[in-house]
């Protein structure tokens, strides 16, 4: 059974529920950038007190509760997450389209990474894998359409089979 078939067997529910622990991963890192990034202490300040909510969180449902706060993203969607694609990606009104870009990003790694032609030092960060995806999926029109809508693994298979033997031939400009 190849990845796609996998991937069909699981919904959108499972793929959240599976991927949330690397949704948080990407949101730590997302603010992080923004902090170093800001140049208002307000916003500063309110990143330090969502942090310390954060850390302070002692239960599951009380860290989803922290994570999730619609005031905080709210905020974060007023300073457009920072310009930051990740960020947004994370955002809980996203949070199953999200799901589907990093388990893209999980299955798919090895590919995207040859694709992005990104060389990184930590090749097992999601983030850095997540923003690889991003680069990959801006660059080509056939993995966006095999991503919008209702996912059609089948076709994302496809498109990194085809993308990578394109690669491998030197025609890297066809994917």
């Amino acid at each position: 059974m190849g990845r796609e078939e996998v991937l069909k067997l699981l919904d959108e529910e499972i793929i959240t529920n599976w991927m949330e622990l690397r949704r948080r991963e990407c949101i730590v890192e997302g603010l992080k950038s923004l902090v170093a990034n800001s140049r208002t202490k307000g916003t500063k300040k309110w990143l330090d007190g969502w942090s310390s909510r954060w850390k302070s969180a002692v239960s599951d449902k009380q860290v989803a509760e922290v994570v999730n706060s619609k005031s905080d993203w709210d905020k974060l969607k007023s300073l457009k997450y920072g310009e930051d694609e990740l960020l947004h990606m994370c955002d809980p009104n996203n949070i199953k389209r999200g799901a589907i870009h990093i388990v893209c990003t999980e299955m798919y790694a090895e590919e995207i990474r040859a694709l992005s032609g990104i060389q990184v030092v930590d090749e097992d960060d999601t983030t850095v894998r997540v923003r690889q995806h991003f680069d990959v999926l801006k660059r080509s029109t056939k993995y966006q359409e095999a991503l919008s809508g209702q996912v059609n693994w089948a076709r994302v298979n496809i498109f990194f089979a085809t993308a990578v033997e394109q690669m491998e031939d030197y025609d890297c400009e066809t994917y």
